[in-house]
């Protein structure tokens, strides 16, 4: 397509060919005829484009903020001629990087890497990866696109914390000893069968019933068990930077538990619900954190009447900034209904008198995620 310059010299060649005819002036037929003979030259030289095939992929496609992402991108040049060097432009959410593309002899191969942008907590889409082709005299523009686009998720800080270790989950089956076949094992609910599964524990009479094979699955009922509320009100935070700290520490207590393979729930006051008790599970949580975004509604007060009576025998953790007197009292309400709890506030304490719960909720007021690391391990250490 023509550039600014090329549309100028399209114009400017209209003009001068119209005053010529009009005018009678020699002198502008050749200046309507030099305009002409550029834009025929700058189409014959994009007119010949290289026939590349361009792959593109992410290593690693996780990575925590600040983590070294790299873009590998491999052209193998599939024309009977050799090709210029080009420059290449990969989006990257709302950035663009620039990526020079080496001259390339026939049918050669070269792979180039250059680094993505890792400096925020976000979900990242990449791609697609654009070639502009120009001619020398910059009139028309050619743009090629290759690649589809792919996902980068820059995960929120991990910081080493001791897990949530205060509540337990209790059978109610009966008492449990070593004595018994499972120990303190029990069962939890049935899901769909996977490679692997051991064929004694498949429920024929739910298999029947939806024509999936179903397995039991069994949860270990003595393992400490965690629930984490993300407070993800705008109003909760005078300042954005005190939510990544909030989700950090939110992220620190997952990554914390699911290393030790203790079961952990996260929610958030926008409704999102996720459960995790392995590296695996971890990953599905560190993804959601990962986009997880300020919104409007919801509230801890919504949490409360869901969580009462719900969730004996777990320790529960409220993660927000500025909690007003209505979020302390759902949280005492909810509060008889564990183990143990605790209210974690990420926030400025400059000018600001500590945050006065009541006794039997342990309150964490830092200024950073960092600053909750040291004061949780002096706390259950």
């Amino acid at each position: 397509m023509l550039t600014l310059g090329g549309w100028a010299l399209l114009v400017g060649g209209v003009v001068c060919g119209v005053g010529a005819a009009t005018l009678g002036y020699p002198e502008l037929i050749v200046l309507a005829l030099a305009c002409g003979l550029a834009l025929l030259i700058a189409v014959a030289w994009t007119a010949a484009r290289p026939r590349l095939l361009v792959m593109r992929e992410i290593q690693p496609t996780r990575v925590t903020v600040g983590g070294p992402a790299l873009g590998l991108v491999t052209v193998t040049n599939r024309g009977a001629r050799p090709s210029t060097a080009l420059l290449a432009r990969e989006r990257v959410g709302d950035e663009s990087i620039d990526v020079p593309l080496p001259r390339l002899g026939t049918r050669a191969t070269r792979s180039v890497t250059y680094r993505l942008p890792t400096g925020r907590r976000g979900v990242v889409a990449v791609g697609p990866m654009t070639i502009t082709r120009t001619d020398p005299l910059g009139l028309i523009r050619i743009v090629q696109r290759h690649g589809s686009v792919e996902t980068l998720w820059v995960y929120p800080r991990i910081h080493p914390v001791e897990p949530l270790s205060a509540g337990r989950r209790f059978s109610l089956e009966g008492p449990t000893s070593d004595l018994s076949p499972h120990g303190t094992v029990s069962f939890h609910a049935l899901r769909e069968y996977v490679v692997g599964d051991d064929p004694r524990r498949i429920h024929w009479r739910s298999t029947a019933h939806t024509g999936t094979l179903m397995v039991r699955q069994f949860v270990d009922t003595s393992l400490p068990n965690g629930l984490i509320v993300l407070d993800t009100r705008q109003a909760s935070y005078r300042e954005p930077a005190f939510f990544e700290e909030a989700v950090e520490i939110a992220a620190s207590l997952v990554a914390a538990s699911t290393l030790q393979n203790f079961p952990i729930r996260l929610r958030t006051t926008s409704g999102l619900t996720l459960g995790a008790s392995s590296g695996m599970d971890a990953r599905r949580v560190l993804d959601q954190l990962a986009g997880v975004q300020l919104d409007a509604p919801g509230g801890l007060n919504d949490l409360a009447g869901q969580l009462t009576g719900a969730r004996q025998g777990m320790s529960l953790s409220v993660v927000t900034s500025e909690p007003s007197e209505a979020d302390i009292a759902s949280t005492l309400a909810a509060r008889s209904s564990f183990d143990a709890a605790t209210m974690i506030c990420a926030r400025s304490r400059e000018g600001r008198p500590p945050l006065a719960v009541a006794a039997n909720v342990v309150v964490v007021d830092v200024a950073s995620a960092l600053e909750f690391a040291q004061a949780w391990t002096r706390l259950y250490r």
